[in-house]
């Protein structure tokens, strides 16, 4: 649209009309006033915040050489992403970039960046994490501090006997088996908690609970049930 307002830009005012398909007649001078027409303030705290800015949501990516892209729309990021022309995108970045100062003003809290974290953090020889970010974020130096633990919730009666994801053959399960993902089970003579299992409910995968990673695959008759995991599951974080 954008060039055809151009050619018409640069067409001679004696220029002879020519018929077209088109039934109804474009006017002409409405048309060229369109990029003259002064737009409302995008940038306004009362647009942004409202959704009436009048424009689609643009996504800026990251290339492989941790360059930024122009804005995309988030269709276009994700074949970025999926072509592996980009490593992530920065949509969480425009989030926090949008509503930060009014959460700043209606908290009335203080504020830092991500910078200075980073550079508390390696100083205090702490490693990238969620706990470690806050710690530093409070002011921490030595003080002494909790144990962090992860929490899992698993629903108590889940009647989904499969999960169908998107673009791979769907499962044909006919029967919900007794263990779950999340379960806790003894095998020889170590825990290990239920991955999934597989062959018609024959097999079944195990997640190592002390060695971080190892995930083995074992007759289902080898293994004895620990706990049902579910509810609430607590662990430490890391373990």
């Amino acid at each position: 649209m954008q060039k055809l307002l151009i050619e018409f830009k640069n067409t001679p005012e004696n220029t002879p009309q020519v018929l077209c398909s088109v039934s109804e007649v474009l006017n002409r001078e409405e048309t060229l006033n369109v990029p003259y027409k002064v737009l409302a303030d995008n940038s306004s705290d009362e647009d942004l915040h409202s959704g009436r800015s009048g424009q689609d949501l643009r996504v800026p990516v990251i290339n492989m050489h941790k360059q930024p892209l122009m804005p995309t729309t988030p269709r276009k990021a994700r074949i970025f992403l999926k072509q592996k022309k980009a490593k992530q995108t920065l949509k969480s970045a425009t989030f926090m970039n949008i509503v930060r100062w009014r959460l700043v003003n209606t908290l009335k809290c203080a504020w830092t960046y991500g910078y200075i974290t980073k550079h508390d953090r390696i100083k205090m020889k702490l490693e990238k994490s969620h706990v470690n970010d806050a710690f530093v974020i409070a002011g921490g130096t030595t003080q002494s501090r909790s144990v962090p633990y992860m929490t899992t919730q698993t629903r108590r009666n889940n009647r989904s006997i499969q999960t169908n994801r998107k673009g791979f053959k769907p499962a044909i399960r006919r029967q919900r088996y007794k263990l779950q993902p999340g379960d806790l089970v003894k095998y020889i003579k170590y825990l290990f908690r239920v991955k999934g299992v597989f062959n018609y409910g024959k097999w079944i995968r195990l997640i190592s609970l002390t060695k971080a990673n190892k995930i083995i695959n074992v007759n289902i008759k080898k293994v004895e049930l620990v706990k049902y995991g579910k509810g609430i599951q607590f662990k430490k974080d890391g373990n």
